[in-house]
């Protein structure tokens, strides 16, 4: 058990293993732990970490319906771009499909990494940040 002066003594140290370790333990014994106000002295120690987590959970769920969005678009275009072809047979529509499958999954694999990877800085608006 790590004791409330221990969390707040490594928060003013900026020691993050320490206060992942303290604010989870709290926790797991306060689950409204988490939520504002942060009025209590172990809510304000914890504070920074649960803004942190909120802000990691946050992206990971925005990712995620970033990828189902983008998803749903691909097959509409992809079903428009094949409609289009006015293929004869079910073999070649099912070539077509998976080709431009191929092309689309090939490209956003390319753009996930450029991504994850990318820099931006302060050329991200804030709404963006925020999120």
């Amino acid at each position: 058990n790590i004791s409330i002066s221990a969390g707040a003594l490594a928060v003013e140290r900026g020691d993050s293993f320490t206060e992942e370790c303290f604010c989870k333990e709290q926790l797991a014994l306060n689950p409204n732990l988490v939520t504002p106000p942060y009025d209590t002295e172990v809510k304000q120690i914890c504070e920074r970490w649960s803004l942190n987590n909120a802000k990691k959970y946050g992206m990971l769920v925005a990712g995620i319906l970033a990828v189902v969005i983008l998803n749903q678009v691909l097959l509409q275009i992809f079903t428009l771009f094949i409609d289009f072809e006015r293929l004869g047979t079910v073999t070649e529509y099912t070539m077509s499909q998976m080709t431009k499958l191929f092309l689309a999954q090939f490209i956003n694999t390319g753009l996930l990494i450029y991504f994850v990877n990318a820099k931006f800085g302060s050329s991200v608006p804030g709404i963006i940040k925020v999120i």
